[in-house]
């Protein structure tokens, strides 16, 4: 779907004279990195919607949305694999957002998650590598997103907007989650090389 998408939009742009052929793999790659960024937000709305409440999909979706991109953490092996996978995640979390209470010890968990973001990120995974570059760019970055993504969900909580304080934390939750076992894999060789 996303890659026939792409080609059907880079076939237009090479139509139209927008773009040259020699520049196909690079706007390919832009436009899929581009809708792979896009598509936890548009997963939060269709299944915050199901749920009723797109807005609670929207706020869960954007810490891990933006966390994501830079933290890193596990990567599914294919496309489809990610999208199910995502898909069960998502909505098992936000299912799970309207049967929690909105407390200090959410907020506390969050904080645990956040730190560990920072401390952690990014993660270097097997089906996305990293350059050194990359590496101390995105942990800078990753850091700055975590502070304001606390920011905002201690904003929802001060304000008692609770079900959106508890999306936005487990955005975050969430997150981090997606980089144990990752951490856990790296301790594990470490100990047996080490």
């Amino acid at each position: 779907m996303i890659k026939k998408g792409t080609e059907t939009v880079i076939g237009e742009m090479l139509k139209c004279g927008i773009i040259k052929e020699e520049e196909r793999e690079l706007y390919r790659y832009a436009i899929q990195s581009f809708l792979l960024l896009l598509a936890p937000l548009g997963l939060g709305i269709v299944i915050g919607s199901f749920l009723g409440s797109a807005m609670q999909g929207i706020l869960f979706a954007l810490p891990f949305m933006i966390l994501r991109k830079f933290s890193g953490g596990y990567h599914a092996r294919s496309i489809w694999e990610c999208l199910i996978s995502s898909s069960f995640l998502f909505l098992l979390c936000m299912i799970l957002a309207s049967k929690i209470v909105c407390d200090w010890k959410l907020a506390i968990i969050t904080i645990i998650a956040s730190m560990n973001l920072i401390i952690c990120s990014p993660i270097d995974h097997k089906n996305k590598r990293l350059t050194g570059n990359e590496k101390q760019s995105y942990k800078k970055v990753t850091a700055n997103l975590v502070v304001l993504c606390l920011i905002i969900d201690s904003m929802f909580f001060l304000l008692k907007l609770n079900i959106y304080s508890v999306s936005f934390s487990l955005g975050i939750q969430l997150t981090a989650a997606l980089q144990i076992p990752c951490v856990l894999e790296k301790y594990f060789v470490d100990q047996k090389y080490g």
